[in-house]
């Protein structure tokens, strides 16, 4: 990305560095080395922090929209805004609302990037609808080898 001056959308929540090269417009001719000096690894990790980004605020109207009014939000509400690491992060700021937890530990997809270690056990929650009694046959089966796990507390 070549820009001097451009605001690039939601950077106010988005960083921009994990997912592309942002570069100064007036060095045009530096590109091409700049580009094969990137290793491999970077290449992938940009690309899949695109992928990310594009299907959790991209990808529809109603991402774009629903993402533009929880940064509304978090703006008007600080005390409960989420964190960047929310924000750039899998699942996205969109599934980590901010008024179920604002601890970041309470989401075990966050584990890793602070250094928390899981809790030894989990609760299982199944959510199942089933109008016949006889389709609930493979959900009682479920349920028994759930509870038969010796990392489930409950």
């Amino acid at each position: 990305m070549l820009s001097n001056g451009w605001e690039l959308p939601f950077s106010e929540i988005i960083d921009w560095n994990t997912a592309a090269v942002i570069g100064d417009e007036r060095l045009l001719l530096q590109i091409p080395t700049t580009v094969r000096s990137i290793h491999q690894d970077k290449i992938l990790s940009l690309r899949q922090q695109t992928q990310f980004l594009w299907e959790a605020y991209f990808s529809s109207v109603e991402k774009i929209v629903l993402t533009t009014l929880e940064i509304i939000q978090d703006r008007v509400l600080e005390h409960g805004s989420r964190s960047s690491l929310m924000w750039n992060g899998h699942p996205g700021g969109l599934f980590a609302l901010p008024q179920y937890s604002g601890y970041l530990g309470d989401f075990p997809f966050f584990y890793a990037p602070l250094g928390i270690k899981p809790y030894p056990k989990f609760t299982a929650v199944i959510h199942a609808v089933s109008p016949l009694v006889s389709q609930s046959q493979p959900i009682l089966k479920l349920l028994v080898a759930v509870a038969k796990s010796q990392y489930c507390a409950q």
